[in-house]
C-alpha cells in the first residue's frame, strides 16, 4: 500500500500496529487509511478516538479483507468510505485521494485565499 501511494506522489507514514500508531507524536495527516480489524479494537473505535486529538476532522478510509456490508449504515462522518482489500491498493488509494480532494476543497471554501 505504501509503495502504491508513493508511486502516486503521496507522502506516507505507515503504522503496522495500534501501538505504533499510538506512539506517533503528530497526528496531522490529510487522510488516514485504516484496517477495520485491529485486534482488541475496531477501526471505527480508533477513528472515534483519533478525532479527539486532531485540530480538524481527518477523513478516514476504512478497509478490510472480510465482507462488512453491515457497516455501511453505521459509518460516521470521518469515515468517508469502506473499501474491500481485494479491490487492491489503487482502488483504496483512489478513495483516499477523493477524500483528500473533498477535504481540500472544503478547506478552501471555509478559508478563501489560504493554500
Amino acid at each position: 500500500m505504501a509503495r502504491a501511494a508513493q508511486q502516486k506522489g503521496a507522502m506516507v507514514t505507515c503504522c503496522k500496529s495500534v501501538d505504533e500508531f499510538g506512539a506517533l507524536e503528530n497526528l496531522d495527516f490529510d487522510v488516514i487509511i485504516m484496517d477495520y480489524d485491529l485486534g482488541s479494537v475496531t477501526g471505527l473505535e480508533l477513528t472515534s478516538y483519533i478525532q479527539h486529538f486532531t485540530k480538524e476532522e481527518m477523513p478516514v478510509i476504512m478497509v478490510s479483507r472480510t465482507e462488512r456490508k453491515n457497516l455501511r449504515g453505521c459509518l460516521f462522518e470521518p469515515v468517508r468510505e469502506f473499501v474491500h482489500k481485494d479491490l487492491g491498493p489503487f482502488a483504496i488509494l483512489d478513495a483516499t485521494f477523493d477524500a483528500y480532494e473533498v477535504k481540500r476543497m472544503y478547506k478552501q471554501m471555509r478559508h478563501p485565499g489560504a493554500s
